[in-house]
């Protein structure tokens, strides 16, 4: 998916504009598609089998938010930082960001790197209930700064992003400017997890 959005950021501004009916229609395949392939991911091969039948594309948009919400937690995560914070835990004041400076020191030379900062995204929740659930962008917020944290921190991210998006607007052909663009709005983001995936693509680029 995000290969096929990297191409058309690049046809869209470089070459041809990509009509919104074309968009939506790309849109609609690929979400049936990822319906379909997440079936396949969840349940075991021997179940179709028994049936001689695969899956099918669920449109019950219902049932659809339902399972996607099982699957990730994201509500619940969320929850459990409401929950803490910070009436059983103190506020993190930006500890979760901790990592970040030391991303680029490999693994190799300091082993115990991933147990030095456990309060990042991806191990609040499992700190105060045990649960492997990684912490949403507002969530991560909220725990360092309450909801101070949730204002500026989503400010800050939307003058971000339209910072980044006049810089486009500034070299519209500049082939430089829109691939680093689409690089930046696809896999740039404001954790740890979203630092580290846009390194590792960084380094398979290079």
């Amino acid at each position: 998916v995000y290969c096929l959005l990297n191409a058309l950021i690049v046809v869209h501004y470089l070459w041809r504009r990509i009509p919104l009916s074309l968009l939506s229609a790309i849109g609609f395949v690929v979400m049936v598609a990822m319906n379909l392939l997440g079936e396949y991911r969840t349940t075991r091969n021997d179940q179709y089998t028994a049936s001689q039948t695969g899956p099918t594309a669920n449109f019950d948009v219902t049932s659809t938010l339902a399972e996607h919400e099982d699957d990730r937690e994201r509500i619940s995560a969320m929850a459990v930082v409401f929950y803490f914070f910070p009436e059983r835990k103190d506020y993190l004041l930006g500890e979760s960001w901790g990592p970040i400076l030391t991303t680029f020191i490999p693994r190799a030379l300091w082993p115990e790197k991933a147990w030095t900062f456990m309060w990042r995204e991806t191990t609040i929740v499992r700190q105060l209930v045990g649960a492997p659930m990684p912490v949403n962008y507002l969530g991560l917020l909220y725990a360092n700064f309450s909801w101070l944290g949730v204002l500026f921190g989503m400010y800050g991210w939307g003058a971000f992003q339209r910072g980044l998006y006049e810089w486009l607007l500034k070299n519209p052909k500049d082939r430089s400017v829109v691939v680093l663009y689409s690089f930046a709005v696809l896999y740039v983001g404001p954790t740890l997890l979203q630092i580290s995936g846009a390194v590792g693509r960084t380094e398979s680029w290079a």
